[in-house]
Parts: C-alpha cells; structure tokens; sequence
C-alpha cells in the first residue's frame, strides 16, 4: 500500500489504527504523553466501531424492509425475485462495510481506483429506495460522462448512504423530495484550488437545521434526533477530507438543507498523493 494510500485510510478509519498500520510509513505522529497517546487512540477506535455500527445498522433496516416486502409478495403469490436481489446486494454492502475492522488490523488492503460516481451514486439511490418514506420522492440528475475520481468505493458509497438516510429522516413521514445531482465543477469555478472536482449534492425539502445545529452538523454524536447516533455526517466529513474533497452544507429552519460534496477528479488527486 502506498504512503498516499496509507494517509488516506488512516483519515476514514481514524487514528486508532496508526499502531497497526505503521506510524514510520504515515508521517511522523504527534508528540504525546503515553497516558494521552492511549487516551486518544481509543477513543479514535471508539469512533470507527460506532461509524460502523451506525452504517451496518442503517443497512440492516434496509434489509429487513425488502424482506417484508419478499413475504408479502410470497404470501400475495408474486414473485419476490426483484426484492431478493436487492437483498443480496445489500448484504455484499454490510460485508464491504465490516471490512474495516479487516483493514485496521492489517489483515487486508485498502483498494483504491478510477471511479465512476454518477455510476457509484446510481447504485446506491436503487439500492436505498427502501429507506426512503412512502410520501417522499426521490429523484436523480446524474451527469454521464465525469472524469472519474480516485477513491475507494465502499467509502465513497458510505457517503452516498448516509446523506440519503439523513434527508429522509428530515422529512420523516411527511410528503417531501429528495434530489441527487452530479455534476463537473470546473478549477475556474473551484478557486482557489485549480483544479477539477467531481460535484455531489444531496437536497431536501424536510424539517431543515437551525443555525445551532448546522454548525454542530458534523461533529460525532451530535444528533437534532430522538433516536439518532450523531454518527452519519461525522463518517461523511472524515470520509470526504480523507479523499481530498470538501463537504458544505446549506440550511434554514422549515427550508430543507443541502450538502455538497467537492471530490477531486483522478488526475488531481493522482498528483497530490505522488508529491
């Protein structure tokens, strides 16, 4: 695994994982007392197992969804062929997800590649249909045809799941929409960074964030939910800065909220990491 590679799994994974990883290969670390090394550590390994759960929960429900929906199209006499795939392919998901106690261990790799995202986005939106209420509708813009960005993929699907999870629960039981674009935005109008990014921008019509909540928006455990973790858009920042990117996010109380999410095209990002 290359040092680029190395800083770019440490930063989704968390600190917690320098010991195992190597810390010669990921930079000199941060002078630290024992006592405060092993104090942050844990509760960077704290932050990965609950950004875990968090995310293998949310695919859990999912799964449950479309198995009610297979023994109700059983029980009717349909068939149940189109709810088991997607049960399937909600279960390699997890299975990619668990993989990150795998790589903290050092017990596997991270791969990172070319990736199409409108493709990666269009997968997960048929994927997470059943996360999204009855009266919200779910609508995509996907630009064909983007440079492709250099990421990992599970990660990067990480990102989609959570923002599409976080608008509908926005919107909850109410009717509402949720739109997914992506789009080029190029270096001439993403100065100061001269470069090409790779644009996602996830949007909601719910309940919207006041602004207290939005500048807390990201910081772990902090939920404006009954029964929330306050996990989901912490992953997502971690994930996004890990890969180079940037995330923004725009909100007004009654008035929805949207999240952008800047990721550098393949080649930039190819460059930064040989540096």
């Amino acid at each position: 695994m290359s040092d680029g590679n190395n800083s770019l799994l440490v930063g989704i994974l968390g600190a917690g994982c320098r010991r195992v990883l190597g810390k010669k290969s990921l930079g000199a670390p941060v002078a630290r007392a024992p006592r405060e090394s092993g104090r942050h550590e844990l509760e960077s390994l704290r932050l990965l197992i609950a950004g875990i759960a968090h995310d293998l929960g949310n695919l859990l429900d999912c799964i449950s969804a479309q198995a009610e929906l297979a023994e109700f199209d059983l029980a009717s006499g349909s068939s149940a062929d189109e709810e088991v795939r997607t049960v399937k392919a909600l279960a390699i998901r997890a299975a990619e997800i668990t993989r990150g106690f795998m790589l903290c261990s050092g017990q596997e790799t991270a791969k990172f590649e070319a990736l199409d995202i409108s493709q990666l986005v269009e997968e997960m939106l048929a994927l997470l249909k059943c996360a999204v209420g009855r009266r919200t509708a779910l609508t995509a813009h996907l630009q064909p045809y983007l440079p492709p960005v250099q990421g990992n993929a599970t990660q990067l699907r990480r990102i989609v799941m959570n923002l599409i999870i976080n608008a509908a629960e926005a919107i909850g039981d109410n009717a509402g929409i949720i739109r997914v674009s992506t789009s080029l935005l190029p270096a001439e109008a993403a100065n100061p960074s001269k470069c090409d990014y790779v644009r996602i921008v996830v949007s909601d019509t719910g309940c919207g964030l006041t602004d207290e909540a939005k500048a807390r928006v990201f910081n772990p455990f902090f939920t404006t939910k009954v029964a929330g973790h306050g996990l989901g858009l912490s992953v997502v920042q971690a994930i996004v800065r890990a890969h180079g990117g940037a995330i923004h996010v725009a909100s007004a109380r009654g008035q929805g909220t949207t999240f952008q999410i800047h990721l550098p095209c393949a080649q930039n990002r190819l460059e930064k990491i040989a540096v």
